[in-house]
């Protein structure tokens, strides 16, 4: 038990220091950099992340367990769509540019991506009655708390398939082009041809090369 704890508080510790070396102590040290750095208010966010966590969930084997079900509730559709769009519908290449372009590409319809989200919703909904239950103790059939209880691979394997349907029947704008800026700033579009002028010795020559 002492271990178990141990371990548990170390993960809690840890999550919360890097995931805010790159959230809140970014933005806090954005706002007051006369005061606080980006490292000092990373240590800062990490203790008040530790104080505010719900330990009140730990307290009980049942509501520990239920409450890491719920993630499996909500996550597990969400992850199935990342895994999809960016592995097998956009195969690793992103337009990173258009990332923060308003408008853009990946501004999809009115700001929302309509494949991501039905397919969300489709793989996340019959889990809704059983976790229900679970956390309100409200009777609902037998088939609901079987949902529930398989609700990560259901949800990973329903969002994921319906999502790559969507893309296949109407792909999203920009697939198959990547392009991305080097260190310098050079602009490197993959997937295109690129001329590139290159001036060898004793004469001057074009070469073309093809980034794949």
């Amino acid at each position: 038990t002492f271990f178990a704890g141990l371990g548990l508080l170390s993960v809690t510790v840890f999550v919360n220091y890097t995931q805010n070396c790159v959230s809140s102590g970014m933005d806090v040290a954005m706002l007051v950099p006369r005061y606080i750095s980006q490292r000092r208010g990373a240590i800062i966010f990490s203790i008040l992340g530790v104080l505010a966590n719900p330990w009140r969930f730990l307290t009980q084997a049942i509501t520990f367990i239920t409450v890491l079900s719920s993630f499996g509730v909500f996550m597990s559709p969400a992850a199935a769509i990342l895994v999809v769009d960016f592995w097998l519908i956009r195969k690793t290449k992103w337009n990173i540019p258009e990332l923060y372009t308003p408008g853009g590409i990946y501004w999809f319809t009115g700001g929302a991506n309509w494949r991501a989200f039905v397919a969300y919703f489709m793989g996340m909904w019959p889990a809704l009655p059983g976790f229900i239950n679970a956390v309100s103790g409200l009777e609902v059939a037998i088939t609901w708390v079987r949902f529930y209880q398989i609700s990560f691979f259901f949800g990973y394997i329903v969002s994921g398939t319906l999502y790559f349907t969507f893309c296949k029947l109407s792909p999203p704008p920009g697939l198959g082009v990547q392009l991305n800026f080097e260190v310098d700033g050079t602009l490197v579009v993959d997937g295109l041809e690129k001329e590139i002028s290159e001036r060898e010795k004793g004469a001057g020559e074009t070469k073309t090369e093809v980034f794949t």
